[in-house]
């Protein structure tokens, strides 16, 4: 279930052997609640990363989805702003679709692309912020070409 493990590959002919495996990390209990999410992340990493990048800030904020997480703020809210931080990281953001959230959603993304971690300086209220980030991640997703493919948008409906 999204463990983090490594191992040595043998190559034997037209077959490979996998051994010295070690697991090394789980997804903390908060993520393996809610699978769809874990699954979701990797789906969005899946099409929106290029093929053999390797981004030392994406895999640290990959690996807070395996850490504890305690908060005041709500999971649904943690989500969200885990998903704007990896767009802010690899710099996409929508095209000026809807001009109210994105605009709103512009000043999140500058926010979330400079700070360490998901947090945030929280000055408007939770639900407005729900929504300006829920705008904001779907115009993004909005911008991949083949949004088709996608099996978990409906996280953010």
């Amino acid at each position: 279930m999204g463990g983090f493990v490594t191992y040595q590959l043998e190559s034997q002919h037209d077959r490979y052997r996998i051994h010295d495996v070690e697991l090394i990390q789980v997804p903390a209990r908060w993520v393996l609640d809610d699978i769809m999410f874990l699954h979701h992340c990797l789906e969005i990493a899946f099409y929106f990363l290029p093929e053999h990048s390797n981004s030392d800030k994406i895999f640290s904020l990959f690996t807070f989805l395996y850490s504890e997480y305690v908060s005041t703020i709500t999971m649904p809210l943690v989500k969200k702003l885990f998903l704007a931080k990896f767009f802010a990281l690899l710099g996409i953001y929508p095209d000026f679709v809807n001009q109210d959230a994105t605009k709103n959603g512009y000043s999140l993304f500058c926010a979330l692309s400079q700070s360490e971690g998901i947090a945030l300086d929280i000055h408007n209220n939770i639900d407005e912020l729900h929504e300006q980030l829920r705008l904001w991640l779907v115009d993004c997703i909005n911008t991949h070409p083949d949004i088709r493919l996608f099996n978990t948008v409906q996280f953010l409906q």
